[in-house]
């Protein structure tokens, strides 16, 4: 198996302290950036999508909820089958894989929210979110806390609020992390960072041979 990524891997380190910081933030190969979101632009649509080996997940809001009973009640759909109950046992794989937990800490926001919450609706209690966060001890690092030793190990979150620029304290769970000593170890997967995809045919295989032959460029270079 080979995953082929546009970006590159990331470090901890590698991250930017900020926004502002253009050149780790955006991806954008005309002006020599090559950060980790990539802003594409049509007529009547523009996406925001993730480069670097892990995608969106380094830089995605890594909030986790699972839909209240209304959402699988609605539409055409909703007489089907019970799918609360049908797609219970995969959003639990979904959040023991991402390692959703608690947010422990409100901070302003979450106070504000919580006040307009009790003034429309008298006596309301919201939930804290459940994210792809490590709450051990802060900037203490643990070895894998998730799957028994076999991931990567964690530090505990600072509450730098810093998630969408990249997770600098290895406290945020991304599949950049999990592809080296998951994927390699256990699948026999390798990673090729810093390609580009361009064409891809089954003509130059033989036939009695499955798959394609994938033709690449390198994505940081003119040539």
């Amino acid at each position: 198996m080979l995953v082929v990524e546009k970006g590159k891997w990331y470090r901890a380190e590698d991250f930017p302290k900020t926004n502002w910081t253009l050149s780790k933030w955006l991806w954008a190969p005309a002006l020599r950036w090559y950060g980790i979101m990539k802003i594409t632009i049509f007529r009547h649509v523009g996406f925001i999508s993730g480069t670097g080996v892990g995608g969106g997940s380094l830089v995605y809001a890594n909030t986790l909820p699972v839909p209240a009973k209304a959402f699988f009640e609605s539409g055409s759909w909703a007489g089907l089958a019970d799918w609360e109950q049908e797609l219970q046992p995969f959003y639990q794989t979904a959040l023991r894989m991402l390692g959703a937990s608690p947010n422990p800490k409100f901070f302003d926001g979450e106070h504000a929210l919580k006040s307009l919450a009790q003034e429309a609706t008298p006596g309301a209690e919201p939930a804290p979110t459940h994210v792809a966060v490590y709450f051990g001890p802060e900037g203490e690092e643990t070895p894998d806390p998730y799957f028994e030793g076999q991931g990567p190990a964690r530090s505990g979150c600072t509450f730098c609020g810093a998630c969408m620029t990249g997770c600098r304290h290895n406290a945020k769970k991304h599949a950049g992390q999990e592809l080296p000593l998951t994927w390699r170890k256990q699948l026999g997967a390798r990673s090729l960072p810093n390609r580009k995809w361009l064409r891809s045919s089954r003509e130059a295989v033989p036939m009695d041979r499955r798959g394609y032959e994938v033709t690449l460029r390198p994505s940081t270079t003119w040539a």
